[in-house]
């Protein structure tokens, strides 16, 4: 790590960082990304409770690891993000 970051400009650097804990989040399944768009934080699953919030205060499901969607189940929420989503794309004003 000492020897890239010397050896590199800061940008590839942060790239180099950013594929190396891409890399460990995704071959561990507790630890996932904050779902917040404007945090970087990895954050890890604690099953024993329902509600777990980052450092950024994003309330987060511990089962899906998603924004925390009470009533909704994490499928429901699932199916209505996508339903939503394609609402979105067809009011696109584009």
């Amino acid at each position: 790590d000492c020897i890239i970051h010397a050896l590199s400009d800061n940008i590839t650097y942060l790239k180099y960082r950013s594929f190396l804990q891409n890399s460990f989040l995704d071959t561990c399944k507790e630890w996932k990304f904050c779902p917040n768009p404007n945090c970087n934080s990895a954050i890890k699953s604690k099953r024993n409770i329902v509600l777990l919030a980052c450092h950024c205060n994003t309330p987060l499901c511990t089962s899906c690891m998603d924004k925390f969607h009470w009533p909704l189940k994490c499928g429901e929420n699932k199916k209505w993000a996508i339903k939503t989503k394609a609402k979105l794309i067809l009011n696109d004003p584009k």
